[in-house]
């Protein structure tokens, strides 16, 4: 059943937003829901000037930048785990490369 997709409705800010979800992702989308209208209710409080899209435009700029320096963030560590693993790689062509290396060679490595 967690393949199956089902239709649900969001309302952020009053606009009612149609969506088909995979079912497994239900709560994911409810809590999503719940942290906008949260954000909307604190913002339309603090910033009572502002028009309905504004704080939408508001709302929609803070999750992006959120979510960009998130991926930013995977990317970079993404990088180091790849350099990792090419160290271990070349780490384990030289080993092979010399037989008679001793066998309790300990190798550490370290991260900063």
């Amino acid at each position: 059943m967690n393949s199956e997709k089902i239709k649900m409705e969001v309302n952020i800010a009053g606009e009612i937003i149609p969506l088909t979800v995979p079912f497994s992702r239900q709560e994911a989308v409810r809590k999503t829901e719940a942290e906008l209208q949260s954000l909307h209710k604190i913002w339309s409080r603090e910033f009572p000037g502002k028009s309905p899209a504004e704080l939408l435009a508001m709302m929609a700029y803070r999750y992006a930048s959120c979510y960009l320096d998130l991926l930013a963030e995977r990317e970079e560590e993404t990088a180091e785990a790849e350099a990792i693993l090419e160290e271990a790689a070349r780490l384990c062509e030289d080993r092979d490369q010399d037989p008679d290396m001793d066998d309790d060679l300990a190798v550490s490595l370290t991260y900063e």
